[in-house]
């Protein structure tokens, strides 16, 4: 059986990646596994992982193939699911804005691709209750939705949680004792849908003073969505560190190992 694997325009990341790994760690039928990425991204991949080009005949000849497809975005490339071939979308945010169909004013044609993608999915995952209708609304799906929550999250109470966090905070150059705060605004209309020419992404907060009422020991992480995270230019000499292309989110928040969960009743 061959499996074939979509995030966020080409990425090893997010439910995707995290539904793979479990399922390479837990073992299993034996398949053939085949990740799609992009020229830009071919190179992040773990050496061992299979990739084949985004919308490229090798592409839609892996899809056609395929017995699963797992992705979490609307793929708009043009392949035809095969009988037999079962979609997993496992989508990737919990829609506190208008998304897909719920997006207005309607941009006529905007979502053509993304809705034929739609047509292919036959389950997809929540993130809870709340999702649920507001996505099968907006996407117009009808088939079974599962509320499973996110299988990218599994690593803020896995055993690996802190040599996950060590070895973030490693790479991004944090020593212990400073405080990391994460600011992960989504995508503007005005900077993607009616987008003229290449703007830089004009974030809603003045980073310089946001990072002086932190204090010295503290640093601001920067995470933009991955549909504008190409067009933030930081100002130099602040405690500021873009993030965008860290792969993962949940790498980014997982917690000291001395944070307890707090309920609120």
């Amino acid at each position: 059986m061959r499996v074939v694997w979509f995030s966020f325009r080409g990425l090893y990341a997010d439910n995707p990646r995290a539904v793979y790994e479990g399922r390479l760690a837990r073992g299993g039928p034996e398949a053939t596994h085949t990740w799609l990425c992009t020229p830009a991204t071919q190179g992040t991949f773990p050496p061992d992982v299979h990739t084949v080009l985004y919308n490229t005949p090798e592409a839609r000849a892996a899809l056609e193939s395929a017995g699963v497809v797992v992705a979490n975005d609307c793929m708009s490339m043009r392949w035809d699911k095969q009988s037999g071939t079962t979609y997993l979308q496992t989508w990737h945010g919990t829609p506190l804005k208008r998304i897909h169909h719920d997006v207005r004013p309607v941009r006529p044609g905007w979502l053509d691709d993304a809705d034929l993608d739609v047509a292919r999915w036959d389950h997809l995952l929540s993130p809870n209750a709340a999702s649920t209708q507001r996505l099968r609304g907006a996407f117009g799906f009808s088939g079974p939705v599962h509320e499973t929550g996110y299988s990218r999250n599994d690593v803020l109470s896995s055993p690996d949680r802190d040599a996950v966090r060590t070895r973030v905070r490693d790479r991004l150059g944090i020593p212990e004792g400073t405080t990391a705060v994460l600011y992960a605004p989504t995508w503007r209309d005005d900077l993607v849908l009616d987008r003229i020419g290449d703007r830089d992404v004009e974030l809603r907060v003045d980073l310089a003073d946001f990072a002086g009422r932190l204090g010295g020991d503290h640093v601001l992480l920067v995470r933009l969505h991955s549909i504008v995270a190409d067009r933030l230019d930081l100002p130099a000499g602040l405690p500021v560190v873009d993030v965008s292309d860290e792969p993962d989110p949940a790498e980014l928040y997982s917690p000291p190992t001395s944070w307890t969960p707090t309920t609120h009743r």
